[in-house]
């Protein structure tokens, strides 16, 4: 359980990192205005939601095993592929990531509510179940955890709390940046969570094409 939660932390943390969405772009603009209370309720929400498709993502997954086993090894074969395609985006289009807050959704969390905005933004957000079941395809691959009900839930709060770290340093660090916004930096962070996607990817690849499961297909 322990396990789960910190590899959950792990993932939550770097998959918080690339800055191009509409939650990350209202914290980028928080954190220069230097709101970072309201930054931090807004990334709490966004965190909350996350954790919620975690959740669901990891018993649907177990669920799936259950009933076909050769799920996991198909499974794991597209997760690496498309972590290595994630990881080839982050380190050629890192520069293209625009983190400038000057177009930030038509929304004052002053006036709405942080907390609830990040939450809307986030559990509207579809495409972070096909994120996190990725990303389980592969964790499960490697066996490093079992997809029960204790472990999931641990997964998922690991998860959520990760992407809050990342998001209260980063607007600790935006509010003290003054009002120029260093992207260089970022983008050297985007590249280099791109080229550990790219490790991944291969080495899970590397292992399907040996696996037995994949032979016997």
């Amino acid at each position: 359980m322990g396990l789960a939660l910190l590899l959950g932390a792990l993932f939550g943390f770097f998959g918080a990192i690339p800055v191009a969405g509409p939650v990350s772009a209202m914290i980028v603009k928080l954190g220069l205005q230097r709101r970072e209370s309201e930054g931090r309720l807004l990334a709490a929400g966004a965190a909350l939601a996350e954790a919620v498709y975690v959740l669901l993502a990891c018993l649907g997954y177990a669920t799936l095993l259950q009933g076909f086993p050769v799920v996991d090894t198909l499974a794991r074969s597209l997760a690496s592929l498309i972590l290595t395609g994630l990881g080839l985006y982050f380190v050629f289009k890192a520069g293209s990531i625009k983190s400038s807050p000057d177009h930030p959704p038509n929304q004052n969390p002053l006036k709405k509510g942080p907390f609830g905005i990040g939450f809307l933004i986030s559990i509207l957000n579809p495409t972070l179940m096909v994120t996190w079941t990725t990303v389980l395809a592969w964790i499960h691959g490697w066996r490093m955890i079992e997809l029960a009900v204790l472990e999931s839930t641990a997964f998922a709060t690991g998860a959520g709390i990760g992407s809050v770290l990342w998001f209260t340093g980063m607007l600790r660090w935006l509010s003290r940046s003054g009002d120029t916004l260093p992207e260089s930096t970022i983008i050297r962070l985007i590249q280099g969570t791109g080229w550990l996607l790219i490790a991944l990817g291969l080495h899970g690849i590397r292992s399907s094409l040996f696996s037995h499961q994949f032979l016997f297909l």
